[in-house]
């Protein structure tokens, strides 16, 4: 008999509690998927600038940088990107910077001419790093950055973008720029 008292409490209890009707003194959850964060401003001058994967075959890196205008007016594009590599601590690394690949390898794709050109809002561009993990030095500090200053020329205000891994340059000090040039989305 207990048994069975227990049984039909539990059974009432279990009923009380699956209720659909709301009352307002429930507790009302947050939705199970957070909403989505809201677009960035677009950065001064009306672009945006971002890094890709590293591909690092062989000692040789290659990073593309991509452009994309995410604002309502068109943007010139000429020449290449203005390109600082900055420490942990957002120092500057002294660096060479050379336009075309020479003198960390030869890659065709990096030696061709600047090309004027219009981004049109939504447009896309992109340029490529290039360096070497080279260490000439045993006693000489090799230079990782792990943020990028870039700018679309030395003109157009900078951004600060986080490479996502080290640039690890060894203590050569070296790197080489490509040109911006159209791409597809």
């Amino acid at each position: 008999m207990r048994r069975t008292t227990w049984s039909l409490a539990l059974a009432l209890l279990l009923v009380g509690a699956c209720d659909s009707t709301p009352s307002a003194d429930d507790v009302r959850l947050p939705p199970t998927t957070p909403p989505a964060p809201a677009p960035a401003a677009c950065p001064d001058p009306g672009v945006r600038i971002s890094t890709g994967e590293i591909d690092a075959a062989m000692g040789l890196r290659a990073m593309n940088v991509e452009m994309v205008n995410c604002g309502t007016r068109p943007f010139t594009v000429n020449g290449y990107p203005d390109v600082r590599v900055l420490d942990g601590r957002r120092g500057p690394l002294k660096l060479k910077i050379s336009h075309g690949s020479a003198p960390v390898a030869t890659v065709e794709s990096f030696n061709v001419p600047a090309q004027r050109f219009v981004l049109p809002p939504g447009g896309r561009a992109t340029s490529g790093l290039l360096w070497r993990n080279t260490v000439t030095d045993a006693s000489a500090v090799a230079a990782n950055g792990a943020f990028l200053d870039i700018a679309p020329d030395e003109r157009s205000p900078r951004q600060i973008v986080p490479s996502g891994h080290a640039i690890d340059l060894g203590n050569t000090g070296r790197l080489a720029l490509s040109p911006w040039k159209p791409s597809k989305p």
